[in-house]
């Protein structure tokens, strides 16, 4: 059986991830317009919330009912709950004789050794500006990194963000099964982006 190596990254804290960023995703198939349906959605169930809980409990008090007034922000505890209580699976890759895989939660993306054109490690200011916008870049975060290691396979990305130590010990794997197949003087690096 052939060796394996696995890297893993922890889960984070993510609020688009809640249960109202995943209905949000489920009704939007784009990640990006979902996750900004979400932030529209999230902000105004929050400012509406908390009018109608102001509105309650200034008409509870008006009545004298002090006692039932924590009612109001119990339920509006559990809505903010619903809207932005959400974390973003860990990243895991296995890489063996012949490639990556790479997983997150319920993702699972597969890539060849023999596939990737490019490898390389690129600053986080520069995966955002270059590669974070482009809608062929598939993103495996584990948390925001300091740098991100980004593949090239045609015209597609794939972006790994685990930690500092893991890329560099991912990209050294990564560039010896390069480096068996690339002729001495072709340069496989890519300065800087897309």
């Amino acid at each position: 059986m052939a060796s394996c190596r696995t890297f893993r990254g922890r889960s984070r804290y993510h609020p688009a991830r809640s249960i109202l960023g995943r209905i949000c995703s489920r009704l939007i198939k784009d990640e990006r317009r979902a996750e900004a349906w979400y932030l529209i959605a999230a902000s105004t169930i929050a400012v509406l919330c908390m009018i109608a809980v102001m509105a309650i409990t200034s008409a509870g008090e008006a009545q004298g009912a002090e006692g039932l007034l924590f009612w109001p922000w119990a339920v509006f505890g559990l809505i903010m709950a619903i809207c932005l209580v959400g974390f973003e699976a860990g990243v895991e890759v296995s890489a063996d004789t012949d490639g990556l895989t790479i997983r997150q939660g319920g993702r699972s993306h597969r890539v060849k050794f023999a596939a990737v054109d490019c490898s390389q490690i690129v600053s986080a200011l520069v995966y955002y500006r270059n590669y974070a916008q482009y809608t062929d870049t598939r993103c495996f975060m584990a948390r925001i990194p300091e740098d991100v290691l980004v593949l090239t396979i045609a015209d597609q990305h794939v972006a790994i963000g685990i930690g500092p130590s893991v890329h560099a010990r991912l990209a050294q794997l990564i560039q010896q099964r390069l480096g068996q197949r690339v002729h001495p003087g072709v340069s496989r690096q890519v300065e800087y982006g897309v």
